[in-house]
């Protein structure tokens, strides 16, 4: 069985998110496993992915527009840091 091309380069990218330190860099491998997630219907993990590029690179707006798409609002705001995911995702815990 022949794993399919999209499968081998996601996890070729979660491994490069492994050891890159560079925040633009970390952010354009979110943008793309967002990319990757949303051609394959995976629309959470799309959203995950481009919160992620935010975290890293709170101005990208390819990331927002992402979001925006997905129908939700970017839950990182310019310079809330880690700090401001971690609420973001408990307010999102909260609601459930």
């Amino acid at each position: 069985m022949e794993i399919p091309l999209n499968q081998d380069r996601v996890a070729e990218l979660h491994l490069r998110l492994v050891d890159e330190q560079d925040k633009g860099r970390r952010a354009a491998i979110h943008l793309e496993l967002a990319s990757l997630a949303v051609r394959d219907g995976n629309l959470e993990q799309a959203a995950r992915h481009f919160r992620e590029a935010l975290w890293h690179e709170p101005n990208l707006e390819r990331a927002r527009i992402g979001l925006r798409e997905l129908g939700e609002r970017s839950a990182v705001r310019v310079g809330a840091g880690r700090k401001g995911v971690v609420n973001a995702i408990l307010d999102k815990l909260r609601r459930r």
